[in-house]
């Protein structure tokens, strides 16, 4: 009879482990308002610790939970290694706007159940201007 309340107490708390090390992460998925709801089509997937580029930016995604994501960011204005960004939220990062639309978490490591974490942003960058003042094309 002990053996058995043992074995089952044994049974839960493995059952526990297992399904905090393989279960389900929280997605950081929260509604949208309209507005940014709207910039849908303009984010991009971005992958812990891989650079993204355009024509004068790099964003890399440094961190990602469910409910914030934490990016560094660089322009010709200068570079910020640590900014911190709600999901569903934007923040103005050297003249940028930077829009977390949801978050991803993953699991780190190489072993089963692992995955790479993920962000869809959107970066607004106001055109580039030349040293005369005008709109670089």
């Amino acid at each position: 009879m002990l053996a058995g309340a043992i074995g089952a107490v044994l049974l839960a708390v493995g059952g526990f482990v297992a399904w905090g090390l393989w279960g389900p992460l929280p997605q950081g998925t929260p509604p949208l308002s309209p507005e940014m709801e709207a910039l849908r089509p303009l984010a991009v997937g971005y992958t812990e610790a891989q650079p993204g580029r355009a024509d004068d930016w790099t964003l890399i995604l440094t961190h990602a939970r469910a409910d914030y994501v934490r990016v560094a960011f660089e322009n010709p204005h200068g570079s910020l290694p640590d900014t911190r960004i709600e999901v569903g939220s934007s923040a103005q990062v050297l003249g940028c706007t930077v829009s977390v639309l949801e978050s991803h978490p993953g699991r780190s490591g190489k072993k089963p159940g692992s995955q790479t974490s993920w962000a869809l942003i959107a970066v607004q960058c106001p055109p580039s201007q030349s040293p005369n003042g005008t709109a670089t094309p």
